[in-house]
């Protein structure tokens, strides 16, 4: 009888004490690390390769969520295998990045057509980040006609969210001849097409990439990137 007197009541008393720990350490969900998530854009996508000159594009690199991490950028042909004539770089993205590239006009070494532009993260091994986006390389189509210059300006100098930024492309030329069309892309969509200006405003502070794109009068095209930084208000 006074086994089973004993019996319940260390019973009683576990179980008071597992209620009251159950009651007072609640035990919190999970937090779970952000997801490493990167946004990749060559600007232009298509270079004119003119013999004996340089031709250049910018690989624009975007952290969007996650840790900052460091990528190898390579250039792959057609068939898969890195040009000689393209150095592959190694860049570490904070918050973003624009990494220009250099390619001299020599025909007989540069074939034409697409290629895929990737940047690789080398440094998560648990996890593999890879980014990619195409290049196109062409010989001038018309030796009679120039390409137009793209230029961009902007204000104010210092951007904050949710205010007013002008975008003005319209001191991009055209050598021989006018720009027909304007075409605007922030952080790799179309926004606005036909007008020299832009006015936007951020929703998000850090870096976003606006790229402006002319087509001159005998339907040549041109494009040029810039970085911005938003700060919050």
């Amino acid at each position: 009888m006074i086994k089973r007197v004993l019996f319940i009541l260390v019973f009683a008393i576990t179980l008071q004490f597992c209620v009251r720990e159950n009651r007072l350490g609640k035990v919190a969900d999970p937090v779970f690390p952000e997801t490493d998530s990167y946004a990749i854009e060559v600007v232009p996508n298509s270079v004119i390769l003119t013999r004996g000159k340089f031709a250049k594009f910018d690989v624009i690199i975007r952290r969007v969520s996650g840790l900052p991490h460091t990528f190898n950028i390579i250039l792959r042909d057609s068939q898969g295998k890195i040009p000689f004539w393209f150095s592959p770089s190694r860049v570490h993205v904070r918050e973003a990045i624009k990494k220009s590239f250099t390619i001299k006009g020599l025909y007989e070494a540069i074939e034409t057509g697409i290629y895929e532009v990737i940047a690789r993260a080398v440094d998560c091994p648990e996890s593999i980040i890879e980014l990619k986006a195409k290049l196109e390389i062409l010989k001038p189509e018309r030796k009679d006609n120039r390409f137009p210059v793209a230029l961009i300006y902007y204000s104010p100098a210092t951007v904050h969210t949710g205010a007013d930024v002008v975008f003005d492309g319209s001191g991009s030329y055209d050598p021989d001849g006018y720009i027909k069309n304007y075409k605007w892309r922030i952080d790799g969509k179309w926004v606005k097409l036909g007008t020299a200006t832009l006015l936007w405003k951020f929703s998000q502070s850090g870096y976003h990439s606006i790229v402006l794109e002319v087509v001159d009068n005998k339907g040549a095209t041109n494009s040029t990137a810039l970085l911005l930084e938003v700060l919050p208000r």
